[in-house]
């Protein structure tokens, strides 16, 4: 994405056993919270980043995804995963994105929650089972 220029990206992940999942509905999860860190940065900020960190066992992959960027408003935490809810009105979007990541990430028998801070940033926590 064009908008990924001056964002550094930091990936770790301790890969404890294998971990198995459904591909495709794996890549939606990360292509809709990846491309969200992205497009809901601003270029004014120095030190923009997106960190991934991942854990699998036998059991559970767990990933961590934090940004610096904009942030989302206590009064949106609640809503952030309805469908068409969308947190800013200047980016162009459908609202659908966290909806479908939420939808997928339970298909995959799995669990997400967010915590952010407008001004300062968001992150996801998911935890997918190993389909081992």
């Amino acid at each position: 994405m064009n908008n990924a220029v001056g964002i550094a990206f930091e990936i770790t992940f301790v890969e404890k056993a294998p971990f198995y999942s459904d591909l495709q509905r794996f890549k939606t999860i990360l292509e809709n919270l990846i491309s969200n860190a992205i497009k809901y940065h601003t270029h004014e900020r120095d030190g923009r980043f997106l960190k991934i960190e991942g854990v699998s066992d036998k059991n559970h992959l767990k990933l961590i995804l934090k940004d610096n960027g904009i942030g989302i408003a206590p009064a949106n935490h609640k809503k952030v995963f309805d469908m068409f809810h969308r947190i800013s009105g200047d980016i162009p979007g459908s609202g659908l994105g966290l909806y479908i990541v939420k939808e997928t990430v339970e298909k995959l028998q799995g669990k997400i929650s967010m915590d952010s801070s407008e001004g300062t940033g968001t992150t996801f926590e998911l935890q997918l089972k190993n389909l081992l």
